[in-house]
């Protein structure tokens, strides 16, 4: 029966051949909610969507990350949302899925900048996952423990190598039933979350590989009033998908990062007593809003071109040079009804987080420390007289790499050294030697090799069959394999010779081929 498995993360979740490639296989059905550049938020929103009620209800399993965008969110100059908030909306989102009674594994990924911030979202992190009973992967903590900071920030600072994210997923997967499910609590906050779709007015929708979405276009000078039915409601979250769909924007703006981060839409949110200001990018993307506002009779939300912002956003860039767009692409908004009494942050920072053993699966973690001596003796033996510390993490980058490559290649096609060890000569040889040890094995050896060319002739069948099928599946040449050179050194061993000897014998049986295998079996036992 196949598992049910949930991501939500950032672009930790999202990165092409990382952590969440290894769910893509026939035993598993998962769902990625992930989104990068937004934070607890996000996932909360996502849990609380209807059409992933179902998604959630059936989960085997639940894999939580949200730390990295949290710490980027509260340490930009412009930004600075502040860490009661994070703790807020975090909360909010442990809290409800502890409700699910769902296995739940809360993973905590490096970041080696802005250290003291780190810390503190890394408490409030530890604090909620020890708090709702979750399970939890420390990859910090770890990092910390064996000085893996140069590894951590190899790549580019907020993301580890594919390679790394893809043994831990693996490990993961492997322990599906060993995760405990939470501990529900005996009583609940009334908290009541909504998502307003803004449904009475015309939508269009917005699609890419992972979402799709229905959204609102708000044209400048166009006023959008919220209903009557969410008055009293405080307004946690925007999201906005903007694009350049039927506007003069769609042949000149660029897709990139960059562009998409530098091109503008401004929102105003106000009410009777608020008035709040916020820049939003050309992605889709979830923001908290972190002035306190709630939804009353004169509540709008409208496009501005407007370049006084009383909130910022990271990934809006408004600091640097940017576009602006006379539209604003409303998807819906994020409301709440009813409050959360939390205990005191400095309680959370003092506690002490540590997890009974049964919640702690750090051993999970692969072992990064024997790949970071792998690499730095290599460094050493490359590089020992030229290597300057302006170029150590641009090196280190190429070796992970090189790394990188070798074991996805390894994980894709296997070894030159298994395929060798799978043709029909050494799997011969290798039941001939191991029959040859007793006299009873002497007797049975013919049904026993017989067996095998039979499997194998079969194996073969279906290698054939498959391809025909799907050529992709076609394994690649031996030579182009890593490890070929050092592979080949299997076809010179007793073993493998032996099974290419009775080949050979089979071939010219009525050629006294069986008599010349007598004579080069006592050649082989020399030689070795």
């Amino acid at each position: 029966m196949k598992k049910n498995i949930i991501l939500l993360g950032g672009s930790s979740f999202l990165i092409q051949n990382g952590f969440s490639s290894v769910f893509n296989i026939d035993e598993i059905s998962f769902a990625n909610l992930s989104l990068g550049g937004t934070t607890s938020i996000q996932l909360l929103y996502e849990l609380k969507k209807e059409k992933n009620r179902k998604l959630f209800e059936n989960a085997d399993l639940i894999i939580l990350n949200s730390n990295v965008n949290e710490i980027q969110s509260c340490a930009n100059e412009y930004e600075r949302l502040p860490l009661e908030l994070i703790y807020r909306d975090m909360e909010f989102l442990f809290l409800e899925l502890n409700k699910l009674n769902k296995r739940t594994l809360v993973l905590i990924t490096p970041f080696f900048f802005y250290c003291d911030i780190v810390n503190k979202v890394n408490s409030i992190v530890k604090y909620l996952t020890k708090k709702y009973s979750f399970n939890l992967i420390d990859m910090q903590k770890y990092y910390e423990k064996y000085n893996l900071e140069d590894i951590a920030k190899a790549w580019d600072g907020s993301h580890q190598f594919g390679f790394i994210m893809r043994e831990l997923a693996t490990n993961i997967l492997g322990q599906i039933e060993n995760f405990k499910k939470t501990i529900c609590l005996s009583n609940y906050p009334k908290l009541e979350f909504k998502i307003y779709c803004f449904s009475e007015h015309r939508k269009h929708t917005i699609q890419n590989s992972f979402m799709s979405e229905q959204y609102l276009r708000i044209k400048n000078g166009n006023r959008i009033k919220f209903d009557k039915k969410y008055y009293g409601y405080k307004i946690l979250a925007i999201h906005t998908w903007n694009n350049t769909d039927n506007t003069n924007m769609n042949k000149i703006m660029k897709k990139d990062w960059n562009t998409l981060v530098h091109t503008i839409s401004p929102f105003v949110l106000e009410n009777r007593k608020i008035r709040i200001s916020k820049p939003t990018n050309f992605m889709n993307m979830i923001v908290s809003i972190q002035k306190e506002i709630y939804v009353d009779d004169f509540t709008f939300i409208f496009n501005s071109e407007e370049n006084n912002f009383s909130e910022f956003y990271h990934n809006a860039r408004t600091w640097e040079p940017f576009n602006t767009a006379n539209h604003l692409d409303l998807v819906s908004v994020l409301l709440l009804n009813g409050e959360l009494i939390q205990d005191d942050l400095d309680k959370v920072f003092a506690s002490d987080n540590t997890l009974s053993s049964c919640y702690d699966f750090e051993y999970l973690i692969p072992p990064i420390e024997k790949y970071k001596e792998i690499i730095n003796e290599y460094c050493l033996i490359a590089n020992s007289r030229t290597l300057k510390q302006d170029n150590q993490a641009s090196f280190l980058k190429d070796v992970l790499i090189k790394i990188e490559e070798k074991l996805s290649f390894q994980t894709k096609y296997g070894t030159a050294k298994t395929r060798i060890q799978n043709q029909l000569s050494y799997k011969l040889g290798q039941s001939m030697i191991a029959n040859s040890k007793s006299f009873l094995g002497y007797l049975i050896m013919p049904i026993a090799l017989l067996s095998i060319i039979i499997s194998f002739k079969q194996e073969q069948k279906i290698y054939q069959e498959k391809i025909k099928e799907d050529f992709s599946l076609k394994l690649p040449p031996l030579e182009n394999y890593p490890d070929y050179k050092e592979a080949l050194k299997e076809k010179e061993c007793l073993t493998y010779k032996l099974g290419q000897a009775l080949i050979q014998a089979n071939k010219n049986w009525y050629g006294g081929g069986y008599i010349k295998l007598l004579f080069e079996i006592r050649k082989l036992k020399k030689r070795k």
